[in-house]
């Protein structure tokens, strides 16, 4: 499983606050401390700011790949402030991300395709957020036409299911699950998700991001954006790794024990 960590967003009042201040230290520690938990890619997004976007992702790229090496996850809408980073970028990134809206794919895709990168795309389009399986199954179809005509192998496309969350809808969960089975079934493509959203609106929140995280993993989720961070996610991870096989001789999960992150 490929785990991106999400933290660094400007969303969150110190990540905004340091990209304000060109705080690269403070950058540069949450960069490392996703990655000492075991995170492959590190999210940057800094789409709260939206007349310095563009400036601002590309710093906060470049701080974090002079700290890390580790590839990006570049969130954004923006296909100027992706090109931006992706000109400047070590290694072979993820774009965050497309949907089935031809005129997003159209203006994103042509980058995905000079970079040769991952490109992330949400299965949802003009009608806005699937409700049910099959809905977010379509959205998924059209985005992998998308990808074809553009000559993108569909390798380096991971279809975000769009998780939403149980506290508005009972449902979702189950919604989710079962279309990351159609998605890897009927289209051959891999799958992705922030899993957080599942629990807003509720109490206790980590108790079930770390649940629906062991759920996903079991119906076949292939990379995750989460807050790796976390000693909930982090075990989950770990355990899930051990008890799926993909952590040979539990190497993993016995280090872990031994350095004391398993609470």
């Amino acid at each position: 499983m490929i785990i991106i960590g999400e933290r660094i967003n400007t969303s969150r009042k110190d990540i905004a606050h340091a990209v304000k201040a060109r705080d690269a230290k403070f950058i540069k520690l949450e960069a490392t401390k996703q990655a000492n938990s075991g995170a492959d890619f590190i999210d940057v997004n800094c789409g709260t700011n939206i007349n310095s976007e563009i400036e601002d992702l590309k710093w906060v790229a470049q701080v974090v790949q002079s700290e890390v090496n580790l590839p990006l996850c570049i969130d954004s809408p923006d296909p100027k402030a992706i090109e931006a980073v992706l000109a400047v970028h070590k290694g072979k990134a993820f774009v965050n991300s497309i949907t089935a809206e031809k005129q997003r794919a159209e203006a994103i895709l042509p980058l995905v395709k000079k970079y040769d990168c991952f490109v992330i795309g949400l299965a949802m389009g003009d009608n806005g957020v699937p409700v049910t399986a099959e809905e977010r199954k379509e959205a998924a179809a059209q985005i992998l036409k998308y990808a074809d005509s553009f000559g993108i192998n569909k390798e380096k496309l991971y279809i975000d299911a769009v998780v939403q969350p149980v506290a508005t809808d009972f449902k979702q969960g189950n919604e989710f699950l079962k279309a990351i089975g159609m998605i890897k079934t009927s289209l051959g493509l891999k799958t992705i998700a922030g899993l957080s959203n599942i629990s807003f609106g509720l109490p206790k929140r980590s108790i079930l991001n770390a649940s629906f995280f062991a759920m996903a993993v079991c119906s076949g989720l292939d990379a995750a954006i989460v807050d790796i961070i976390n000693p909930n996610i982090y075990a989950t991870l770990r355990a899930t790794h051990t008890l799926s096989g993909e952590d040979q001789f539990c190497q993993k999960y016995l280090s872990a024990f031994r350095k004391g992150r398993l609470k």
